[in-house]
C-alpha cells in the first residue's frame, strides 16, 4: 500500500516537473467565458422561476418544480378567476418578462456553443462521448482541458468503454 502511494506521488511529481502547462488560447478563454455566462444565466432563470413559484404559493397557486411549470405559472397570473391582487399580477409579469429575456440569451449562447462544436475538431471529438452535447463539450474543452494534468486525471477517471474518441 505504501509502495503504491509512493509510486503514484512520484508519477505526479515527474509529470509536473517534465511537462509544462500550455497557455490557454484566446479561443479557449472565450469559450470558457461563454460557457460560464451560459451557466450563470441558467441559474438566474431557475432562481426567477422558483421565486415566482414561491410568491404564487402564498396565494395557494402551486406549480411543480422545473422549467415546464412556467406555463402553469403564466396561466395562473392571467386567470381572472383567482383572487390575486393587482400588484401580485404586476410583479409576476415582471418576473415573466425577465425570464423571457434570459431565455432568449440562453438559446443564443447554446446556438453559438453548438456552432463552435461543429467547427472545432476537439469539440467534435468530445461530442462523440455518450452523454456529451455541445454545451458539455465546450465546458470540458474550455475548463478541464486547459492544462495537461487535468487531462490526465480526467482520462484516468473515465471508464474505457464510456470513452470512445472518433
Amino acid at each position: 500500500m505504501f509502495d503504491q502511494n509512493l509510486r503514484f506521488t512520484q508519477l505526479v511529481e515527474d509529470f509536473a516537473v517534465e511537462q509544462f502547462v500550455a497557455v490557454k488560447s484566446v479561443e479557449t478563454q472565450g469559450r470558457a467565458v461563454a460557457f460560464r455566462t451560459y451557466q450563470c444565466l441558467v441559474r438566474q432563470r431557475t432562481q426567477l422561476i422558483n421565486a415566482l413559484r414561491g410568491h404564487l404559493a402564498e396565494f395557494d397557486l402551486v406549480a411543480p418544480k422545473g422549467l415546464a411549470s412556467l406555463k402553469v405559472l403564466e396561466d395562473a397570473l392571467k386567470d381572472k378567476a383567482n383572487d390575486l391582487p393587482f400588484v401580485v399580477r404586476e410583479m409576476g409579469t415582471i418576473y415573466l418578462d425577465q425570464i423571457a429575456r434570459i431565455r432568449e440569451v440562453i438559446e443564443r449562447l447554446a446556438d453559438e456553443l453548438e456552432t463552435a462544436s461543429k467547427t472545432d475538431m476537439e469539440l467534435r471529438r468530445l461530442c462523440t462521448i455518450p452523454g456529451f452535447g455541445p454545451v458539455t463539450a465546450g465546458a470540458v474543452a474550455a475548463v478541464a482541458f486547459a492544462n495537461k494534468m487535468a487531462r490526465m486525471i480526467w482520462a484516468l477517471s473515465v471508464k474505457k468503454e464510456d470513452y470512445r474518441m472518433a
